[in-house]
């Protein structure tokens, strides 16, 4: 399996994976010509994708998704209750309906969405096996459960939110409203929050995880370097991480060398 974070943060997240013919998609909050610019960058070929996957309706992840559904007449898997007209005016190629909590197959990819804790209606976090290979994606969640943990320890990668810190938030020049959303159980994970829950995950049992990848920062209130300090003062686990920068491309590992890739 290959995969590259074409974005991730405030502004823009798009996630691509690929494993022999079959091509997905997790979100897309890029212009459809970035979206080409940055798959062709890594190797990826936009007419090859199979599925996009949508974790909720914020523009930051469906800005690009009508568009890139229509020209490349992808469809769009999203939560049952998401009526097609919301993601997008002029219409997607096809929308493929799933609810929290059932698994899905499709080829070797198997998937089973999970219900996150924002202030979007039915927002998803996924995860997937594709051929056997196991990784789950967590972010826009203000509070995390056992459930997540659950397919964070049966996962080889981890995509987990680390959007803001709290210094910087409360510091800042939001509004007490805004900030209050932000820190809510209905809003993001903070720097802490991540590296609590990686501690959890990979302290309590027997744990698959390879590496994890930080992700969705806040353009505002967080900072590469706010992540490293931060999450490092709870997590001092073995399971080596990354920072995504914010807005930045980010090619995948190798995962060839890796056991059973």
């Amino acid at each position: 399996m290959r995969y590259a974070i074409l974005s991730s943060g405030s502004c823009s997240n798009a996630y691509i994976f690929e494993k022999d013919d079959l091509t997905f998609v997790v979100d897309n909050g890029l212009s459809c010509r970035k979206f080409e610019e940055r798959c062709l960058e890594f190797g990826f070929h936009p007419g090859k994708i199979n599925f996009i996957f949508l974790t909720h309706l914020h523009v930051d992840h469906l800005k690009g998704v009508e568009l890139l559904s229509r020209k490349y007449q992808i469809p769009v898997v999203a939560h049952k209750n998401h009526a097609t007209e919301v993601l997008g005016k002029k219409g997607i190629f096809k929308k493929l309906d799933v609810e929290e909590g059932r698994e899905y197959e499709f080829r070797h990819l198997k998937f089973t969405p999970f219900r996150t804790s924002h202030d979007s209606p039915h927002s998803l976090g996924f995860y997937f096996s594709l051929d056997g290979f196991t990784f789950t994606l967590i972010t826009d969640t203000g509070k995390v459960t056992e459930e997540m943990f659950r397919y964070a320890r049966d996962s080889r990668l981890l995509f987990l939110e680390a959007n803001y810190s709290p210094l910087m938030l409360s510091e800042g020049p939001y509004p007490p409203s805004l900030k209050k959303r932000i820190s809510s159980n209905r809003g993001h994970l903070s720097n802490e929050e991540a590296g609590r829950f990686m501690t959890e995950v990979t302290s309590s049992g027997p744990c698959s995880l390879e590496h994890i990848h930080l992700c969705h920062l806040s353009q505002n209130n967080n900072t590469v370097e706010k992540v490293r300090e931060e999450v490092a003062q709870v997590y001092q686990g073995s399971i080596p991480w990354t920072v995504c920068p914010r807005g930045e491309a980010v090619k995948g590992l190798d995962l060839s060398q890796k056991k059973g890739a």
